[in-house]
Formats: structure tokens, sequence, C-alpha cells
């Protein structure tokens, strides 16, 4: 099988593991930074270059994004979505696994439990949020302006006693 791990760095001890047992089991696997691929669509057809070339298409492909380029890498798996290739880790799971709050209401919505989480959009209100919980465990997200002017959470203040 030919299997392409979407890393930044091939020499991350993670992604050499991987690539060392897929090689153990047989496969062919390759390693391609997401942030180097080029993302094609032409003719209602979608297809990726890498390193200047056309990617052949691999049977399945294997994300390990972290946190730097997560929207293009995020796009990146989207794309060998739309390619029809199998990808285990889905750049929706991805994509949620990376907002803190999300994960939260996800898991409060299948009635796991959660600490008590406050998210605002404005640290002045901090004394005002706190009187809101009975007190630790307590996790608050504060949502501070990028320069690319998205909104996300950008920092966690908890407080343990």
């Amino acid at each position: 099988m030919k299997i392409l791990i979407l890393s930044r760095k091939r020499s991350l001890y993670s992604t050499k593991r991987l690539r060392e047992e897929g090689h153990s089991l047989g496969h062919q696997v390759e390693v391609a930074d997401p942030l180097k691929c080029v993302l094609r669509l032409s003719g209602g057809e979608p297809s990726m270059l890498v390193s200047g070339r056309t990617l052949k298409r691999p049977e399945a492909v294997l994300p390990r994004v972290g946190t730097a380029g997560t929207i293009y890498s995020i796009a990146v798996v989207r794309h060998f979505e739309l390619m029809g290739v199998p990808v285990v880790n889905r750049s929706a799971a991805i994509e949620q696994a990376k907002n803190k709050m999300a994960c939260l209401q996800v898991l409060a919505a299948k009635g796991i439990p959660v600490p008590d989480t406050l998210m605002s959009r404005y640290p002045r209100d901090l004394d005002k949020l706190m009187k809101l919980v009975a007190g630790p465990p307590l996790i608050l997200k504060l949502l501070r302006r990028r320069s690319n002017r998205c909104s996300r959470p950008s920092g966690a203040w908890a407080r343990t006693s």
C-alpha cells in the first residue's frame, strides 16, 4: 500500500517511527510537508503538487498536523478527501481538535462531564465571570484578535485554588 504521511518534519520521532513501522509491514511510505503542497483544481478535478511535481495519488493519508500552518494543513487534508483518498484523521476532526472550546462542547453534548468552563471575548470581565463558577477546577478562555482578523482562543487562565 502507498501511504503518505503529512508531517512538517520527517525527522520528528513519531513521523520516523510511523515510516519505519509502515516499511516493516511492507508498505511504501512517503512523507510530505503539508505547507509545501500546492492544491490544484482544474476542470473541477482536484490534484496536488509537491516539490513542483504532480503527486501520484496515495492509497491512504496519515496527517500529523501540529500548530504551525494549521489552517493550510487542514485545507491539504480536505483536498485529499476531495480526491477520494482515505484519510486517517479527517479535516473536520483535526479542525475540531484544534479548538479546545469546540472539544468541550462536543464532550458536553455527549453527556461527558467537563470542568466549569468560561469563554469570553473581553478579559476586563474576568472578575464578573469568576463569580459565575463555584471554584476549581476552572478553565477560562480569552479570545484575542489576531493580525489575520480571526478571533480564536489564544490563551488560558486556570484557577486551581
